[in-house]
């Protein structure tokens, strides 16, 4: 578990830098691409562009997962295209693993669907870390998942281990329904600002 100091210290790096929109008294809930409401949004390619932060979280996140797994047991680093300069970060640090790991990146076509390109080197035996900037419902995660389990038959299915930069409390009925993915390892947390169906939004009912 990361220091809350540490954790504390990365998520004002995160406010600094625009990566994180929050709303304010009396403002209009964000809408994320899901559909759901919350008063914070997180934007890490805004993060990603700065070279000292991109390094730090990098820095942290690769300790996290040295404590928590073992690097030598994984194959491929696998992620959103998105996350290409983030992944590449995480290989800079020779004293873990991971330096020796391919690099797998899911590319979107216009309906949104993820793939890996066919040249893209994935094996039937591969043990792959999906690593992903935010986790909300896990829908990203759980797309990327398939596109590895569908890529030309050839890992089926795969042994994939989950990681988020960041992860946010999901309310109790994302549970029950069995939607959530659960990663194996998250860098930081959000317990504060709660993701919402829009007609479960509280804030949403008592601006109405």
């Amino acid at each position: 578990m990361l220091d809350r100091m540490v954790h504390d210290e990365l998520m004002q790096m995160l406010k600094e830098c625009g990566a994180i929109m929050l709303r304010k008294e009396g403002e209009p809930c964000i809408e994320l691409s899901s559909g759901l409401h919350t008063r914070a949004k997180y934007d890490f390619s805004r993060a990603f562009q700065y070279k000292e932060i991109r390094e730090r979280l990098a820095r942290e996140f690769v300790g996290m997962l040295g404590d928590e797994m073992d690097a030598s047991a994984i194959d491929v680093i696998a992620g959103p295209e998105s996350m290409g300069p983030f992944l590449a970060e995480m290989q800079n640090f020779s004293y873990f693993a991971l330096s020796s790991c391919r690099l797998a990146l899911a590319k979107k076509d216009k309906r949104g669907t993820f793939f890996f390109e066919k040249n893209c080197d994935l094996r039937f035996d591969d043990r792959v870390l999906f690593v992903d900037d935010v986790l909300t419902t896990g829908r990203t995660q759980r797309n990327i998942a398939l596109a590895l389990d569908g890529w030309h038959g050839r890992i089926d299915p795969p042994q994939v281990y989950g990681a988020v930069v960041l992860a946010r409390t999901i309310p109790e009925h994302f549970h029950k329904n069995g939607e959530i993915f659960v990663p194996d390892v998250s860098l930081l947390s959000d317990t504060t600002n709660l993701v919402y169906p829009s007609l479960h939004c509280g804030y949403c009912m008592r601006q109405s």
